[in-house]
């Protein structure tokens, strides 16, 4: 079995789980987005297909401006 998540780098304070979501869900079923508390400039978001998460693995993707 294919890995369904995600590492994403580079997050800001102000991002969300609910704005990650929406931002992913473009590229296909989002199951989970985890946000350690404390903050530490990243996250992970899982997706119901390995090939989506696949597809991501080393994209350059522009969230709220950021890199």
């Amino acid at each position: 079995m294919r890995c369904r998540k995600i590492f994403v780098g580079r997050c800001t304070e102000d991002m969300t789980t609910d704005e990650l979501r929406q931002f992913f869900m473009q590229y296909g079923e989002v199951t989970d987005v985890f946000i350690p508390k404390p903050f530490r400039a990243f996250a992970f978001v899982t997706f119901a297909d390995d090939q989506v998460a696949q597809a991501l693995c080393g994209e350059d993707l522009i969230i709220k401006g950021v890199r």
